[in-house]
């Protein structure tokens, strides 16, 4: 069976004290001072790093960013549930980060919005709906619950509906489809090279340019980004995909990239860590609480 998400999870864990600071300089240097991967958040670093947003102070060791957690809540309620709903998903998130819900870590605007519209609707408020447009990697989180549990991408899109209207999911799902379904009968790169011709056509030039520069931090300057806006973040991930020879080399390099680095970890993280699995234990190395959902062993 595959560890798709439990590779996700620890490749989001593992960058959590450096995620969103968006200073190269300063990581490269936090890099060689001390270990930084499955540590807790200082805010003396994001004090320092310039800019950088300090996002998670209650998070301890182990621990992952809010799409970790939709990550969990998904695969826990979508595993029990084969004819989960859109709105049964829905239903889910809110449950956890409403108003009284039980989760204490940072919620983004995609989760504000969904909280709002929905407010509005129980309420008969009346006020205009908000958009769900967001275009970031939350809409990826279905596509990897549904590959955990043999589902097709097509199945997962509706899931990433809910937050998100963009048409470039699915090309890249389907991307990334070839690339996970063929790991064992050809070479990454070759898949790679391959995959990207299935891409979202308006990512196509940023998508060549990852797998022909080698120069990780000039690629990224010139043609891609670090936020986690998929126009960005999955150009970026293709080349860490293409160019990192195992796991702990790719947690290295997107590190050192700055920004949105542990939510870009999750995906880069289900696919290489089937090919180069990682050299900690998702059991002794995330957050017990993490690791109770993930088995099953918590409602």
């Amino acid at each position: 069976m595959p560890n798709y998400i439990a590779h996700a999870l620890l490749a989001n864990a593992a960058t959590l004290s450096i995620h969103w600071i968006y200073d190269q300089a300063y990581i490269a240097q936090l890099l060689k001072e001390k270990n930084i991967f499955y540590q807790k958040q200082d805010p003396s670093d994001f004090a320092k790093a310039k800019p950088s947003y300090y996002a998670y102070p209650l998070a301890e060791a182990g621990e992952v960013t809010s799409q970790g957690m939709f990550l969990l809540w998904l695969y826990q309620a979508w595993k029990h549930n084969p004819n989960l709903t859109q709105a049964d998903y829905r239903d889910v998130i809110l449950k956890h980060i409403k108003p009284g819900g039980d989760y204490t870590g940072y919620i983004e605007t995609y989760g504000h919005k969904l909280i709002i519209n929905t407010l509005n609707e129980s309420m008969q408020l009346n006020l205009p709906t908000i958009a769900m447009d967001d275009d970031h990697l939350i809409g990826f989180i279905p596509y990897l619950v549904a590959k955990q549990l043999g589902y097709s991408a097509k199945q997962a899109l509706p899931f990433t509906q809910l937050f998100s209207d963009k048409p470039e999911y699915l090309d890249a799902f389907n991307m990334f489809d070839h690339i996970i379904n063929h790991l064992e009968s050809k070479p990454l790169k070759t898949l790679i090279e391959e995959a990207i011709l299935l891409g979202p056509k308006r990512y196509q030039f940023q998508l060549k340019k990852a797998i022909s520069m080698d120069d990780t931090l000039s690629f990224v300057k010139e043609f891609a980004g670090t936020a986690c806006a998929i126009n960005q973040s999955v150009p970026v991930i293709i080349h860490l995909l293409y160019w990192s020879t195992s796991f702990e080399d790719m947690l290295q390099r997107n590190a050192l990239i700055s920004g949105a680095i542990s939510e870009r970890g999750m995906l880069l993280g289900a696919i290489i860590g089937e090919l180069y699995p990682p050299k900690v234990d998702y059991k002794n190395t995330l957050h017990k609480k993490l690791v109770s959902i993930l088995l099953g062993n918590q409602n």
